[in-house]
């Protein structure tokens, strides 16, 4: 059985006449992710990359997101690869977040997902933090943050679509 997914970002059924889903169902949207900003702690000795300094890019990376209700106020947002992220929703704001956390002999990594937006109506607005820590010996980098802002809207008519 086949249900039919996107890619990577978030999204909501606030659009589908103006109210979010109930469990049992979800909604489909389709998001342009603007370029990925990255903390100064991304790179050795907090320090930007003289190279990369001038760069600039107007390209947006699309994505799609599934957005179910699991009850009342508890929602999963589908990512592209399957995964989901769990959170919740306050009117038209949405909140997602969600932590791994891998520890070895000599060290611990971690990395935690925050997704926030907004949908007002079929409109979605947001963004979303990635941040990854590094603890013990012989990490390349204590930390790093990645930001990237999107928008989008919701695509109604599609089915989502995953081999399982």
């Amino acid at each position: 059985m086949n249900l039919r997914s996107s890619l990577l970002a978030i999204s909501t059924l606030l659009g589908l006449g103006g109210c979010a889903p109930q469990p049992g169902e979800y909604v489909v949207i389709r998001l342009a992710n603007a370029e990925v900003s990255r903390s100064s702690s991304c790179y050795p000795d907090n320090i930007f990359p003289e190279y990369t300094q001038d760069d600039s890019n107007t390209f947006t990376a699309g994505s799609t997101v599934a957005l179910f209700a699991v009850d009342a106020d508890t929602y999963i947002a589908e990512l592209d690869d399957g995964s989901g992220v769990e959170g919740t929703r306050d009117g038209k704001e949405y909140s997602f977040s969600a932590e791994t956390v891998d520890v070895e002999e000599t060290q611990t990594n971690s990395t935690e997902v925050l997704i926030e937006f907004t949908m007002d109506n079929k409109y979605v607005s947001g963004r979303s933090i990635l941040t990854t820590t590094c603890t013990g010996d012989n990490c390349a980098l204590a930390s790093c943050k990645t930001t990237t802002d999107f928008v989008g809207s919701v695509i109604k008519g599609v089915d989502i679509e995953r081999a399982i």
